[in-house]
């Protein structure tokens, strides 16, 4: 009986994945798939962004309020997941190009809540990019069950856009909207 109740909790995971890996994949370097609404985001998602709650590897809790006044990029991924590894070295430069902004944080969070993993293939590759797990319930309002999927938000914790799947971040386009929004 036990074996069967696992099952059914495992089996809206799979689910997931394989929405994910079914979705299109952006294949234009020049482009970033986004998803936004045409009269912004929804009441839901706006009110979802101050519950946000992260964890890093000491077991020390971050949430979005706390990041107040910086610009903030926010990552779920997973080690495992071909598309989100695709987009990783984009991320890597991305945070080389801004290394010297402390108004800037990447919140890489693995959404499988498998740190050591996460931290172990950031290591490998050189990634200078900091690892989290969601700390509390993963929203459904800001993150749909799709990875790759970033979240950018502004120094008021205003959600700006929310990109979906595989992207590069280091193309100009995105770099310049980063640079304005750092520069507010």
């Amino acid at each position: 009986m036990m074996m069967i109740i696992k099952k059914l909790l495992v089996l809206p995971f799979l689910l997931s994945l394989t929405v994910a890996y079914a979705a299109p994949q952006n294949d234009d370097p020049q482009t970033l798939n986004k998803e936004q609404p045409a009269a912004g985001f929804p009441d839901s998602v706006k009110a979802a962004v101050p519950q946000l709650r992260f964890k890093d590897g000491k077991g020390k809790s971050l949430t979005l309020p706390d990041l107040k006044g910086k610009v903030v990029v926010l990552n779920y991924w997973a080690p495992w997941c071909p598309p989100c590894v695709k987009e990783m070295p984009s991320f890597h430069k991305l945070r080389t190009r801004f290394r010297d902004r402390d108004d800037l944080v990447f919140v890489m969070v693995a959404v499988d809540h498998e740190y050591a993993k996460a931290k172990a293939f950031m290591d490998r590759r050189g990634y200078k990019l900091p690892v989290y797990t969601s700390d509390g319930q993963i929203l459904n309002a800001l993150f749909s069950g799709a990875i790759p999927t970033t979240a950018i938000f502004n120094r008021a914790n205003e959600l700006i856009d929310i990109y979906i799947e595989t992207n590069d971040f280091s193309v100009p386009d995105f770099v310049e909207k980063l640079q304005q929004l750092l520069d507010q």
